[in-house]
């Protein structure tokens, strides 16, 4: 079946000529981002399952060899695996262009929480009290003064280049302005976002700079489960759960957009069924693995949301190496021009 133009195409429905030294560049530079979006949880999850086993066949204690969920690993020993994998996920879904501006603001949203998730312990209260207990200068550790100063200042700097990538972002293109502008639910979606983000900050701001001393940074958010390592969690998966919509349902996310890529209809229902997961199939797994065993159904939850999540960059990756194919036998097929320059026919937007 023949790609599809979304609602409103425009000059991404086109092509620019590019030299194919440049055009293969852009392939590959692409191509590389989306198996890294896709290696990246599947890593995380090879590595977290792995050691659980490990535990269980070492100690023959199934239940009490996995942890609560995955952002309890931070306490252990694959604390660096888990913040590394984080931070690389955040800083690719930032880079990623999405085939419309609802996901690309999306992916960006969902990649400025995942910084956070990452750098956020959901430990963080029992971190600090076992650390106060330590007293101030603890022999070959950090102090919980020190880990309190470490965080206000990794996270100042993170907030700054955050501010400054948004700014940059802004002035070089308008998509974002563009989807403002229109109005309509896109407007909505970008507002409730914002304000999601506005909260969060708010809380992040006050309870790690004036709650209190540096020794006593808990980052506690609302209190109970919506601390603040919670909130930026589920704010990032209901974000990738947009962003995921939007190849669903693409005349609904491209309404108005001139930037949208036409969409593929052949596999139009694989979106459907990674959404359908993301959000009513992840109630479904909760509930069942909180009735078998309650301590480890945030843990499933997560292990769930990762399997969607490189799974739709594996739909993702195919989408785009099929729109070549289409892209390359067009340019195959476009009478040659004597003494013209080598050049490929190249979509204006995500390759």
């Amino acid at each position: 079946m023949e790609e599809t133009p979304r609602s409103a195409p425009g000059p991404a429905s086109g092509f620019v000529a590019l030299p194919a030294a440049d055009f293969a560049n852009l392939r590959l530079t692409y191509d590389h981002l989306r198996w890294t979006l896709i290696g990246l949880p599947i890593l995380l999850f090879c590595v977290t399952l792995t050691i659980g086993l490990w535990k269980a066949l070492s100690t023959g204690l199934w239940k009490d060899s996995f942890p609560s969920s995955i952002s309890a690993y931070y306490s252990g020993s694959s604390r660096d695996v888990f913040v590394g994998v984080m931070i690389a996920i955040a800083a690719c879904l930032i880079a990623y262009r999405g085939t419309t501006a609802l996901e690309e603001f999306s992916l960006n949203m969902a990649g400025f929480f995942a910084v956070f998730v990452a750098l956020i312990p959901t430990t963080l209260e029992s971190v600090m009290k076992q650390l106060r207990t330590l007293g101030e200068r603890p022999v070959g550790g950090f102090s919980a003064a020190d880990y309190g100063w470490s965080l206000r200042i990794t996270v100042f700097w993170v907030v700054i280049i955050c501010a400054v990538l948004t700014f940059l972002t802004l002035r070089r293109s308008h998509r974002t302005a563009e989807m403002f502008a229109r109005g309509g639910w896109g407007r909505r979606f970008m507002v409730a976002a914002v304000l999601l983000t506005a909260v969060f900050l708010a809380l992040l701001v006050w309870q790690l700079y004036f709650a209190g001393s540096a020794a006593y940074v808990e980052l506690d958010g609302l209190g109970g489960p919506a601390k603040l390592h919670n909130y930026a969690a589920i704010v990032m998966i209901l974000l990738l759960a947009v962003a995921v919509w939007s190849h669903a349902y693409p005349d609904r996310a491209a309404k108005g957009d001139p930037t949208a890529e036409p969409y593929d209809p052949d596999l139009l229902y694989l979106y459907k069924w990674i959404f359908l997961a993301m959000t009513v199939g992840v109630v479904l797994v909760g509930v069942l693995v909180r009735l078998l065993t309650p301590d480890h159904w945030v843990l499933a939850i997560e292990w769930w949301e990762i399997g969607c999540f490189a799974f739709f960059w594996f739909v993702e990756t195919r989408r785009a190496a099929r729109r070549r194919r289409k892209l390359g036998q067009a340019s195959a097929q476009a009478p040659a021009i004597e003494g013209a320059p080598t050049v490929q026919a190249a979509p204006m937007v995500t390759l």
